[in-house]
């Protein structure tokens, strides 16, 4: 069958890979469960997505050829739910609610603004999403989005003199985390009510060679902050619920890799995302305490590159791919570590 979008032609061919310049999979007839229409390459067209539930794939039919968008974060709510976060040079953002099956249940876009440009997003413990914005001049911005990904309320803050706004977390206590980092390689954290309202803030360094990079907090509300050294070594704050320090672990990676992302489990443990800039990937399950339990390693694949890590209230492990013709993969692994599954949206590689 043939769907018109905007007056593009994006067909569902069974066997036929696209037509009218549109970028599609092969849905097989018989498997197609649902689909969804919103923009999902931030060009402000709509786009048709379809899941296939026997192929364990979703297929998008985009509205124009390529995109501008490229995934730069995700979490996982207490729900299960992915939220995940896209932009594009412009500044202009889709935010993305992804359902535990891999369907795309809701795409919502925003800007752009002049100056901003979206840094992460964390969702609490009420599945509500806080969204980080950075000025150019210093500000930061900080959204609270409904489960659904509408906005319902913004603050900013600042400038303040040598200062940029890292990241941010939030736990099951739906208060914020909000890291920054000075010019002298110092670290802030803020502790925000649910109401984005500054209840107490946490000083640290500068320390030699070392920066504050990410933030992650658990469903028991404490935090986990990720340091990176100029020699590539990475440090591991834990932070207890009203982030005060209780201890600090720094590792040291055998060979040319990169911290990229952390994130907190339920129970307590943590995991840790590096990758080599040959795009192997690598993610090490963190003990309560900070040992090193267990390890994934994955790659490379041409043209993706790993960029964040989640865990759910389930345990599972999601990590994120991106890749330079702007497709993203979001990959489900075992409460131990092994892969279970994985999704695909975008552009055919």
């Amino acid at each position: 069958m043939t769907r018109l979008l905007s007056g593009i032609c994006a067909c569902l061919v069974f066997g036929v890979s696209g037509c009218g310049g549109a970028t599609s999979n092969v849905v097989k007839p018989g498997f197609v469960q649902k689909h969804a229409s919103a923009d999902f390459n931030c060009d402000g067209r709509p786009d048709l997505a379809v899941t296939n539930y026997a192929a364990g794939t979703v297929s998008i039919l985009f509205n124009v050829t390529g995109s501008e968008c490229t995934t730069i974060d995700l979490d996982v709510g207490p729900d299960n739910r992915i939220r995940l976060l896209r932009t594009s040079p412009s500044g202009r953002i889709v935010l993305w609610t992804i359902g535990v099956n891999g369907a795309i249940e809701s795409s919502e876009s925003y800007g752009p603004f002049a100056g901003w440009h979206a840094r992460a997003l964390a969702v609490g413990g009420d599945n509500r999403t806080r969204l980080l914005w950075r000025h150019i001049d210093g500000r930061a911005g900080l959204w609270v989005l409904s489960a659904a990904g509408l906005f319902e309320s913004g603050i900013d803050y600042g400038p303040y003199n040598g200062w940029q706004v890292q990241d941010l977390g939030s736990g099951s206590d739906s208060k914020t985390r909000l890291v920054w980092r000075h010019d002298n390689g110092a670290a802030s954290i803020w502790l925000m009510s649910s109401d984005v309202l500054l209840e107490s803030s946490l000083v640290g360094g500068p320390f030699d060679g070392w920066r504050p990079d990410r933030i992650a907090v658990g469903s028991d509300n404490q935090a986990q902050l990720l340091w990176h050294h100029d020699d590539r070594r990475a440090g591991v704050w834990t932070l207890s619920p009203t982030i005060d320090y209780v201890r600090g672990i720094a590792y040291e990676p055998s060979g040319p890799w990169n911290r990229i992302d952390v994130d907190a489990a339920a129970d307590g443990s943590a995991r840790l995302l590096w990758t080599r800039p040959d795009g192997l990937a690598t993610v090490w399950f963190l003990s309560a305490e900070g040992g090193i339990q267990t390890s994934f390693t994955a790659g490379p694949f041409a043209g993706w590159t790993p960029v964040a890590v989640s865990v759910g209230g389930d345990s599972r492990t999601r990590i994120a791919w991106s890749h330079i013709d702007g497709s993203t993969s979001i990959w489900v692994l075992s409460p131990d570590g092994a892969y279970e599954i994985g999704f695909t949206y975008g552009p055919e590689t």
